[in-house]
């Protein structure tokens, strides 16, 4: 999604999209809302505007807070062994924005993609801007100092709900072992994160015991009808990163920009955690170092 926001935001500059698969790949299938319009304004495409509930669910009931152990035990789990401050600490309501399903689709139509196109040695004679995973763009160019780069992936299970009739956006967290730690109702359609591959728990079987869960299906003799379509699984490699050495870091994506005229975008690229939002005013930094030429500039701004 970084390059086609990319392709978006530059089409003044006749911008050519290479994609190494055959077809536009559909590989953010976790929870896709904003915390703000930016990508929206910057891309034409209307996002829905909507309220989120959130809460955890601790195995046994549904809670309005964590504990600070809970949070830590979160981030714990996500990150394969990290403890980060995590935002489920803060379970308050929000506002978000939601990009419609066809999201990728939208972004794609009417730019210049070329499917099928790999990469063995960028070219030096003209702007890149590249969003490929940096250990491999590492070992694109020779770079000799390679760090460990440790990253871990999720699956994400989605169902459509057809009953109970839904209309709510609400996320629940969970620490609860060999489960999902996140657990997502868009309206009808129920989004799950894993850690580990779910397919040995049976994809429907898990889809309603969350969504019992959500609903409070079976509290105090209540009980709720619950339906689900066919639930489909995706698998994302690079789910979760763990942050590399900040110095190494930026001295790589330096060198990119000043040797190969290489400017990195986006998560991976850059290898930081970061929103899509945030990924609007980078672009426009690229643009801005690109247009001047300045290597100053280069130096200065070093994401």
């Amino acid at each position: 999604m970084a390059g086609l926001l990319a392709g978006n935001m530059l089409r003044r500059h006749q911008i050519t999209i290479l994609e190494k698969k055959q077809f536009l790949p559909e590989n953010h299938t976790a929870v896709l809302r904003f915390r703000s319009t930016a990508v929206s304004d910057a891309t034409g495409i209307p996002f829905d505007k909507v309220k989120v509930d959130k809460a955890f669910w601790d195995g046994e009931r549904i809670c309005s807070s964590v504990s600070l152990a809970q949070a830590n035990l979160y981030s714990y789990r996500v990150t394969n062994g990290h403890i980060h401050s995590r935002s489920i600490k803060n379970l308050e309501s929000e506002i978000r924005h939601i990009a419609p399903n066809d999201f990728v689709a939208q972004m794609a139509k009417n730019l210049q993609i070329k499917f099928g196109e790999s990469c063995e040695r960028p070219r030096q004679d003209h702007p890149v801007i590249s969003t490929m995973p940096m250990p491999v763009m590492m070992k694109m160019v020779g770079w000799e100092e390679v760090p460990d780069f440790a990253f871990e992936p999720i699956w994400t299970v989605r169902c459509k709900v057809i009953s109970p009739h839904c209309h709510v956006y609400q996320t629940i967290y969970s620490v609860c072992d060999d489960s999902w730690y996140r657990a997502t109702l868009q309206k009808d359609l129920l989004i799950l994160e894993f850690t580990a591959d779910p397919s040995h728990l049976g994809l429907g079987n898990v889809c309603q015991k969350a969504l019992e869960i959500i609903i409070g299906h079976g509290i105090n003799g209540n009980h709720v009808h619950i339906e689900t379509e066919d639930p489909t699984i995706n698998h994302q490699p690079f789910g979760k990163i763990a942050a590399i050495d900040e110095g190494l870091r930026r001295r790589f994506i330096l060198h990119l920009t000043d040797k190969w005229n290489i400017y990195s975008l986006g998560r991976f690229a850059t290898w930081r955690s970061l929103l899509l939002d945030n990924l609007v005013d980078d672009i426009k930094h690229i643009e801005k170092m690109i247009t001047n030429g300045c290597n100053y500039e280069r130096r200065l701004t070093t994401y």
